[in-house]
């Protein structure tokens, strides 16, 4: 059960960091956005065994 509530607890995540880029421009909300995502993405692979 721990699991599901990790990833529900990412999720609301996900909805909060999204909504802190409302009222920028589409460019700059999609190019932030994007960076996060590969941070992301970087964190994650730096921690798999």
């Amino acid at each position: 059960m721990m699991d599901l509530q990790a990833y529900e607890k990412g999720r609301q995540d996900i909805t909060r960091i999204l909504k802190s880029f409302d009222g920028l421009s589409n460019n700059t909300r999609s190019f932030y956005l994007q960076r996060l995502v590969a941070e992301f993405h970087e964190r994650v692979r730096d921690k798999l065994p």
